[in-house]
């Protein structure tokens, strides 16, 4: 839990750029974002999804990454909480093409700046059990 101290941020840095983004799967862990009775916490889910070519299994490892992001950062409080908390507007971005995606990848980089940013500023310090 100190990794969330407020001069640890440079290694979620580090963990960002070289964990090729299993980092936030992680950070949400510690912020205990996971819910017991949720899809992804049911292991069959898991295993139909890489047994039916492994495409299925690429769009939830997908769909979990966007929602650990989207909550880590409405709880570290990075700007903007109506608006990439809302999962119509990310679906609404991926059917229209490229302005959609282009706002797609503008909300993804500024999600992943975003917490990168709170973290440095100590917003991360709210959730430590010393």
């Amino acid at each position: 839990m100190y990794l969330l101290k407020r001069e640890n941020w440079w290694i979620w840095l580090l963990l960002a750029f070289f964990s090729g983004g299993s980092s936030i799967l992680v950070l949400g862990a510690l912020f205990d974002i996971y819910r017991k009775d949720a899809w992804y916490a049911k292991w069959y889910w898991w295993v139909l999804g890489f047994v039916c070519f492994f495409m299925p299994f690429a769009i939830m490892m997908m769909v979990i990454s966007i929602y650990a992001l989207t909550q880590v950062c409405a709880k570290l409080e990075v700007p903007g909480k109506e608006i990439y908390l809302s999962y119509y507007l990310w679906i609404l971005c991926l059917i229209i093409p490229i302005l959609g995606w282009a706002i797609f990848m503008i909300m993804y980089f500024y999600l992943w700046i975003g917490y990168l940013v709170c973290l440095c500023r100590g917003n991360g310090e709210a959730y430590l059990n010393y």
